[in-house]
């Protein structure tokens, strides 16, 4: 009797691993497709601080603030004036980076009417700023992409940013500048920096 029984033990211990590897598939598919529509739904951008970094005021000034697109530049504040808008953009396919990317990165702009604008680093000075296509021409453009954890922290080709305080800024404003590979920013003699990352807020 046990002889006979093997053969079905087997057959049944193989359809078991066949099934676990049908639903494994199954569920890393369905990931990707979420993803896929996280990676598209438009996002406001929040600053995460490190613990280590910075000084104590300049981490209560940018742990939690929001960026904000303003004159084709990026701010950042906890307190906008009355006339600025929440950053609101999110991956976008590029021309630069093949069929069926999501590898650029769009924000609506605060002129009225509101007009989607490319997000890029400008080369010569590593500040992040938004515009038409003419004005992306030539600047770093992408890949964007987001960190595979909780955080869902925004990356340039796989590198964080700069909360940048520029010598004589206009009430001291934070901007936004990219850091570049090996932290290989160009700032301004003076120039008060730290580094930051950006998290993903969703926005129906």
């Amino acid at each position: 009797m046990i002889p006979t029984m093997i053969p079905g033990l087997v057959g049944l211990t193989e359809d078991d691993k066949h099934n676990r590897r049908d639903d494994h598939n199954l569920k890393r598919e369905d990931e990707k497709r979420r993803q896929e529509v996280d990676r598209t739904q438009p996002s406001n951008l929040q600053v995460v601080t490190e613990f280590q970094d910075g000084s104590v005021k300049e981490r209560l000034q940018l742990d939690g603030a929001k960026v904000l697109p303003d004159n084709a530049q990026l701010y950042i504040t906890k307190h906008p004036s009355p006339e600025m808008v929440l950053f609101k953009g999110g991956f976008y396919p590029h021309p630069a980076f093949g069929r069926g990317n999501t590898s650029g990165f769009v924000c609506v702009g605060a002129e009225c009417p509101p007009t989607l604008r490319w997000v890029f680093c400008d080369v010569a000075t590593s500040e992040m700023r938004y515009g038409s296509r003419e004005d992306s021409e030539g600047q770093i453009c992408g890949p964007w992409d987001a960190t595979q954890d909780e955080q869902e922290c925004v990356t340039l080709q796989d590198n964080q940013w700069l909360a940048v305080q520029l010598p004589n800024s206009e009430e001291q404003a934070w901007q936004l500048y990219y850091n570049g590979k090996d932290g290989s920013a160009t700032l301004p003699a003076g120039a008060r920096f730290m580094e930051i990352h950006l998290k993903r807020l969703p926005v129906a």
